[in-house]
């Protein structure tokens, strides 16, 4: 997912996951992410049930001009159907782009 800042300063995109099934457990949200640029938005991940949402991990500002990997692991209670969210919310600049690759959840503790 790419967000591109020009012409769209303090705008939010949401990207959600399919439903998932999950019981009780550990899943490893694993992904790589860019966020590099002045005035540098934020990046939200969190998971959404029964119409909330809950987050999980956040990151805001200059991160280099780099690709960096983030490894997750979200705990779940009960049984149920949960959504994966992620949010970007450009900076005050154009040169505020962000974005995420490789996303991969499976199983387990990361």
């Amino acid at each position: 997912m790419y967000l591109e800042a020009s012409g769209y300063y303090n705008l939010k995109a949401r990207i959600i996951s399919p439903y998932i099934t999950a019981t009780n457990g550990e899943y490893c949200v694993d992904f790589y992410y860019h966020m590099y640029g002045d005035y540098m938005g934020t990046m939200n991940i969190g998971v959404r049930y029964d119409y909330n949402t809950y987050p999980v991990w956040q990151k805001w500002g200059d991160q280099g001009n780099m690709w960096r990997r983030m490894r997750l692991t979200a705990r779940v209670s009960g049984y149920g159907t949960y959504n994966l969210y992620i949010e970007g919310e450009v900076g005050r600049s154009h040169t505020s782009d962000m974005a995420i690759d490789n996303l991969v959840v499976y199983q387990g503790a990361c």
